[in-house]
């Protein structure tokens, strides 16, 4: 009887191990699937053309995409974006989805033309 009884107490010490060590490697591959997830979820660069408009509050500059898409850019320090309000530009940059908008991280500005089109 003594042997029958710790014969089941080690089956079950070894379906829990069994169980956690299935747990485990779960948790390791739900962990490797988020960060492959996040890594592609970050942004590629991208170049979107349209008319360079100056923002609400001083400083702040607004990109209106040729597809009528609005976004709310943020330049690099060697970005100017001043010289180029109220002009046809195409933006480098990465795109990211704020709660209320698109904000556009311009790493680069070409001018495509010294004025908007209507």
């Amino acid at each position: 009887m003594r042997w029958r009884a710790q014969k089941e107490n080690n089956d079950m010490l070894r379906h829990v191990l069994i169980a956690r060590l299935v747990l485990l490697t779960l948790l390791v591959s739900i962990a490797v699937a988020v960060e492959s997830l996040q890594a592609a979820a970050q942004a590629e660069e991208l170049t979107i053309a349209g008319c360079l408009q100056t923002g609400v509050n001083e400083g702040e500059f607004v990109l209106v995409a040729d597809d009528k898409q609005t976004y709310q850019v943020q330049a690099a320090e060697n970005v100017e974006l001043a010289p180029h309000a109220n002009h046809g530009v195409e933006l480098t940059g990465t795109v990211e989805k704020s709660e209320t908008s698109f904000i556009l991280k311009a790493a680069a500005l070409k001018m495509v033309a010294s004025s908007c089109e209507a």
